[in-house]
């Protein structure tokens, strides 16, 4: 346990915390683009706050866009479960 909290202290430093990204709406979308991977510096493995964030993909698996869509798809059905009981 004490192994991996050295390595995690030593990992986190280099991370870029995300909520320290600024995107400047002014710019179009290309320059924005390089901007944000810049200052990230690394799109798959950033600080959210105190949140390592390691984003992985399977050479198998859906793409994102189905599991973006169907998160949303599954979270307007239950908002609107939630407010028809109250």
């Amino acid at each position: 346990m004490n192994r991996i909290k050295r390595k995690q202290a030593h990992v986190r430093p280099s991370l870029v915390d995300i909520r320290q990204v600024y995107i400047d709406p002014t710019l179009p979308p290309d320059k924005r683009w390089k901007k944000y991977l810049h200052d990230i510096q690394n799109p798959t493995h950033f600080l959210c706050g105190p949140v390592t964030v390691q984003i992985c993909f399977t050479t198998n698996g859906k793409d994102l866009a189905h599991h973006i869509t169907h998160y949303f798809s599954h979270y307007n059905r239950w908002r609107k479960h939630l407010f028809m009981i109250q």
